[in-house]
């Protein structure tokens, strides 16, 4: 009887492994033979017929918000706030939105100036932060949070070290 077990074993883990082998194949060699990029283009063409803006969009990859340069992460962002560490009622220091550098009319956002900014797990009573600033770009509509940095005094250096005057004047003209 074991003998028989065994040996239905090693038939199952034989059909099992042919099974994922031409899987396998089936999936990662034969099928995109016969849909290749030729295929892309075709659903490309078809959607462009619909919408002429979307042939360029649909296979673009997307560049991580944090990579853009600064231009293009103000011209991506929705809203541009500006935060300053602050102690709250119970003694943690915490960012709060002291204005907004950058605002989208057409977006919304759920802060408003003189909000809490929760960050995850951001510092607790350190005196490193208390001169510290944050700025948060935040994208879309409903908007949310895509990249923020800290800084003190007034250059940004995670910003390729600008100043905050030119970052201002730069969302100013970019709004």
């Amino acid at each position: 009887m074991l003998k028989k077990f065994t040996e239905g074993l090693a038939f199952g883990g034989g059909f099992g492994i042919s099974f994922i082998a031409l899987w396998y194949l089936t999936a990662y060699v034969v099928y995109p033979m016969f849909l290749g990029p030729h295929m892309k283009e075709t659903v490309s063409e078809q959607l462009s017929e619909i919408n002429p803006g979307i042939r360029n969009e649909i296979f673009k990859p997307e560049t991580p918000f944090h990579e853009l340069s600064l231009e293009e992460k103000i011209k991506t962002a929705s809203f541009v706030a500006l935060a300053e560490y602050k102690k709250t009622s119970s003694g943690k220091l915490t960012p709060i939105i002291m204005e907004f550098l950058k605002e989208d009319p057409n977006s919304v956002i759920y802060y408003k100036v003189g909000d809490e900014y929760k960050t995850y797990g951001g510092p607790q009573d350190s005196s490193m932060y208390k001169d510290q600033k944050m700025i948060i770009f935040f994208v879309g509509s409903p908007a949310s949070m895509r990249y923020s940095t800290t800084y003190s005094g007034e250059r940004i250096n995670s910003l390729g070290d600008i100043p905050e005057k030119l970052l201002r004047e730069k969302c100013k003209n970019n709004a």
